[in-house]
């Protein structure tokens, strides 16, 4: 099984473990171009992004009223390269109307926004500078709105 394909399954494959431990159901991992995109999950749903050379999978749950996110952010591996460095794990407690951004080197970055009683978490993808005046925006209103 190539790489990306098992990063993909891993990562589905843990979103559902804890989905039976817990009762809560999931949905399916979804990778999405990077190209202005805005997406609602709910708690641990699969989420799944392309950032141009870089691959980020993960969920979230609602824990003391906050959105903790756990990303992992790893090479996009096309099938028969040589297996690409070992992923990063990413953990995030944000607040609600708390913004967070990654930012790849190809100006693709991806913005999470912890819903209200952490309940959802907005994912918008798109170019760096755009997606970085939200935050911004986010960050001088005191909150950021969902749709």
């Amino acid at each position: 099984m190539p790489s990306s394909i098992s990063f993909r399954v891993s990562a589905l494959a843990g979103a559902a473990a804890l989905a039976l431990l817990t009762g809560v159901p999931v949905g399916p991992v979804g990778f999405v171009e990077p190209t202005g995109f805005r997406a609602v999950f709910r708690p641990l749903q699969a989420i799944g992004y392309d950032l141009g050379s870089k691959q980020v999978s993960g969920y979230f749950l609602e824990q003391a009223a906050t959105c903790r996110v756990t990303l992992m952010v790893a090479e996009r591996n096309e099938a028969g390269d040589p297996a690409p460095a070992s992923p990063v794990r990413l953990r995030l407690t944000l607040r609600p109307g708390d913004v967070a951004g990654l930012d790849s080197a190809e100006d693709r970055s991806l913005n999470l926004t912890c819903g209200e009683a952490a309940t959802s978490l907005l994912a918008e993808s798109g170019p760096r500078d755009r997606l970085s005046a939200r935050q911004a925006l986010a960050l001088r209103r005191g909150t950021a709105q969902l749709p």
